[in-house]
């Protein structure tokens, strides 16, 4: 079995990653504002969250991207060009191949 392809990795992770994070940090600024928060706790609620999210979606999608055959190199050049990922040693982190 082939690895999926470079786009299909991307989509992946842009659909399961970046769009929810996206959405979950307008939603929550726009929901704090409207209950009349000030500026900087909305964004900063909504950042947060986005955040967590992410940290929880990338490493899903990290291994989900393991187990169809991609290196920790190949998927960290992938997170990093997608800009999903911000270096190649939290991806060896998540598969457990040491600190870097």
């Amino acid at each position: 079995m082939r690895p999926p392809s470079t786009a299909r990795f991307l989509i992946r992770g842009w659909v399961l990653v970046n769009l929810p994070v996206t959405v979950l940090i307008i939603a929550i600024f726009l929901s704090l504002s409207e209950l009349g928060a000030p500026y900087l706790l909305a964004v900063s609620g909504g950042v947060a969250a986005g955040w967590v999210y992410w940290a929880y979606a990338v490493e899903h999608w990290i291994r989900w991207a393991n187990r169809r055959g991609a290196s920790a190199e190949r998927i960290g050049r992938i997170g990093i060009s997608g800009l999903l990922l911000w270096n190649v040693e939290h991806v060896k982190r998540v598969l457990g191949k040491g600190e870097g």
